[in-house]
């Protein structure tokens, strides 16, 4: 039995007063609930992306083994954000959907070409680069990836049945490229946005701003900054990277109304099982599992 399980487990025959929730980080960032706000439309189609480079720090024990595992580590906060906008559309989570996982790719750190004395550089047997796309029952897709071993960058894209809406972001905090939300209108554009979303064209705010303006695209700077907590502010700039954690600490700690910032432990537990549902359809299961090769 898991820990969440075994968690819901107690509160089942030992209702507590409490409140038990798990937090997700990402659904309090400022370009989340910003996209959340403007959201008018029924996503058939989410493209997203993360990626940062962690093979100096594995390489020197830090972060490797179970720590450095990109889907239960990074890839379930992007679960979180498609379960926020599809929510937001179809008032149903991803738990009452249960999406198909119709293609899994996953490559482990051992798999990695750098080599020392002729054996794997990294010998960890958890998962380095992931990519999944999962089927929803109403028809929706959505592509999912992610890597420790790539350049940091971080997107998103939506787009509504006719590809004519797009909702796209880089919601963390990079020194090289600064959180941007946009709404691009005009199936042309859309497809451009996500052409070079995908393609890695997009890698620094100059690149990032080429495009956008390609696209004609609005940017959510006003309703990002709103989310921005008055203490993250400095030098009059906004600390995105800062504002989801002290969002959600402040919403949980004080019993904030705002209940969408914190993920209730069902929601939790149904990543984790679309999670697992990745590995086995990608043939890896037990990347889930920290192991040392010998």
């Amino acid at each position: 039995m898991s820990e969440v399980e075994y968690v819901l487990h107690l509160q089942k025959y030992y209702p507590l007063k409490q409140k038990i929730g798990v937090d997700y980080i990402e659904m309090a960032h400022p370009v989340v609930q910003a996209a959340k706000d403007v959201l008018d439309f029924e996503p058939r189609y989410s493209f997203n992306r993360r990626s940062k480079d962690l093979r100096n720090v594995v390489e020197r024990g830090i972060g490797g083994g179970e720590g450095s595992r990109i889907i239960l580590e990074d890839l379930v906060h992007d679960l979180s954000e498609i379960d926020v906008f599809r929510k937001r559309a179809y008032g149903k989570s991803l738990a009452e959907v249960s999406p198909e996982v119709a293609d899994a790719q996953i490559q482990c750190w051992h798999e990695l070409p750098e080599r020392k004395n002729g054996k794997p550089k990294y010998p960890y047997s958890t998962d380095v680069r992931a990519r999944f796309v999962l089927r929803f029952p109403d028809g929706m897709l959505a592509e999912v990836e992610g890597g420790f071993a790539d350049p940091e960058i971080r997107q998103f894209v939506l787009t509504d049945e006719e590809g004519k809406v797009a909702i796209y972001g880089n919601t963390l905090t990079r020194q090289h490229i600064s959180p941007i939300a946009a709404r691009v209108e005009g199936k042309k554009n859309v497809e451009y946005v996500l052409e070079k979303a995908k393609s890695g064209v997009i890698t620094d705010q100059e690149k990032q701003e080429e495009v956008l303006k390609r696209a004609e695209a609005e940017t959510l700077e006003e309703e990002m900054n709103r989310y921005v907590p008055e203490k993250k502010w400095v030098d009059d700039k906004p600390m995105y990277g800062w504002a989801p954690l002290y969002n959600m600490l402040d919403n949980f700690l004080n019993a904030r109304s705002n209940s969408e910032l914190i993920c209730p432990l069902e929601q939790a537990l149904e990543y984790q099982k679309i999670a697992e549902r990745v590995y086995h359809k990608a043939g890896k299961p037990e990347a889930m599992v920290f192991r040392v090769m010998e």
